[in-house]
C-alpha cells in the first residue's frame, strides 16, 4: 500500500519544512490558498496510534505554521483540523493537521447543527468520560539521570550553593 503523503515526504514535493521527525507541505488540493499541513515523516494512520513525543512536534509545529500564513499571507486566523478516521472524512490515512488560513467572508463554512442532548444523556455521557479519562494526564518527560565524576563518585563532599550564598560572597 502507498501513501500520498509518505510518497510526497520522500519526493519532497510542496515540502514548506522539514526537520528529523515533521514536514510541513502545501495540501494537493486546498480549502484555501496556503492550505499546509503538518504531519510525522513516520507513517501513523491516526493519533491514537502516534507516539505523544510526536504529537506534541505536530503541534508545535502547526502554531509555528499558523504564525507564518498569518504573516506571509495576510490571514486573519487559521483552522487546525485533524481528520482523524474514515467518520471523520479522513482522505489520506497519514495523520495530518490541516492548517487552514482565514480571512474575513472567505466563503469557508465549518458550522454545525448541534444535536438535541437530553440532561440525562448529557450526564450519562460525562459520568462515562469522567471514569475513563481519570489517568489521561501528559506525563512530564523523563530527564537524564545526573552523573557525578569521579571525585564525587569517591565520597567527597558536594557543597550545595545558592543564590543568596554567592551574593554574600562577592560582597567586599
Amino acid at each position: 500500500m502507498t501513501c500520498r503523503y509518505c510518497d510526497g515526504i520522500a519526493k519532497k514535493e510542496n515540502i514548506v519544512f522539514e526537520d528529523e521527525t515533521i514536514a510541513v507541505m502545501l495540501h494537493h488540493a486546498p480549502a484555501m490558498p496556503g492550505h499546509l499541513l503538518a504531519l510525522p515523516k513516520e507513517h501513523f494512520t491516526i493519533i491514537e496510534q502516534t507516539p505523544d513525543k510526536i504529537v506534541r512536534k505536530m503541534a508545535v509545529t502547526a502554531n509555528k505554521a499558523s504564525t507564518a500564513l498569518i504573516q506571509v499571507l495576510g490571514a486573519t486566523g487559521t483552522n487546525l483540523i485533524i481528520e482523524n478516521g474514515t467518520a471523520a472524512e479522513q482522505q489520506v490515512p497519514h495523520l495530518a493537521i490541516n492548517i487552514i488560513p482565514r480571512v474575513d467572508g472567505d466563503g469557508l463554512n465549518f458550522q454545525w447543527q448541534p444535536k438535541k442532548v437530553s440532561d440525562e444523556q448529557m450526564g450519562l455521557i460525562e459520568l462515562q468520560l469522567k471514569e475513563q479519562t481519570k489517568s489521561l494526564g501528559v506525563e512530564a518527560e523523563k530527564k537524564e539521570p545526573i552523573m557525578l565524576d569521579d571525585a564525587k563518585a569517591k565520597g567527597e563532599a558536594v557543597q550545595k550553593s545558592n543564590y543568596l550564598t554567592r551574593q554574600l560572597r562577592r560582597m567586599p
